[in-house]
């Protein structure tokens, strides 16, 4: 079965799509820059976090080091940002690691914060 989410926020689409009984959850303030404690607006290559529910398989994947390109999709679930997929670092049960995509189209100022 295909789980999906979507949250939207001012001028910025996240979408998670997960094969999995359930649907994932997560909030706007789940979506964190690496090493942060709050939302702040999204920029290409940043190290983003998602915390959440249902997002990945109980037992975390990681990409495979030494690839050429980093996956859009890890075990089974993808995350699209302004309608282009991000590269997946890390997909586990509570969290997923992705990195920001270069082809993001960036908003007005503070359009792209998902808070």
């Amino acid at each position: 079965m295909s789980g999906s989410s979507i949250l939207r926020a001012v001028g910025l689409l996240l979408s998670l799509t997960v094969w999995a009984a359930e649907t994932p959850t997560f909030t706007p303030s789940s979506v964190l820059p690496a090493n942060a404690t709050r939302p702040e607006p999204l920029r290409r290559f940043m190290l983003v976090s998602i915390y959440g529910r249902h997002l990945g398989p109980d037992s975390g994947c990681t990409a495979e080091r030494g690839a050429f390109s980093e996956p859009v999709e890890l075990c089974g679930a993808s995350v699209t940002i302004g309608g282009t997929k991000a590269a997946l670092l890390y997909v586990q049960q509570q969290q997923i690691n992705l990195k920001v995509p270069a082809m993001l189209r960036l908003q007005p100022k503070g359009w792209s914060t998902l808070s």
